[in-house]
């Protein structure tokens, strides 16, 4: 079973920050890979790999994601990440 997440980008300058809020959002499928760039587009910056798992920081927070190869990020996962990103 694939993961639905509902992301949209605005550009600024020449960063594109995830408007959570815009009702023309768009429904991606979503490996780890996948959610790390859409992270680093929200201004999370890698801080380490730990194994299979990437450790992103933005200022006080951490975040950790699993990339297992090209598999799908389950969606309790998901919902995790996203609401400790702050885009849920």
């Amino acid at each position: 079973m694939r993961t639905v997440v509902k992301i949209s980008f605005t550009q600024k300058s020449e960063k594109y920050p995830i408007d959570k809020y815009s009702p023309n959002a768009v429904l991606l499928l979503v490996t780890g890979k996948e959610l790390i760039k859409i992270l680093k587009r929200d201004g999370w910056e890698l801080d380490r790999i730990t194994g299979s798992h990437h450790i992103l920081k933005k200022k006080d927070k951490t975040l950790s994601v699993p990339v297992h190869s090209n598999r799908d990020i389950p969606n309790g996962t998901m919902n995790a990440i996203l609401k400790q990103a702050g885009l849920k």
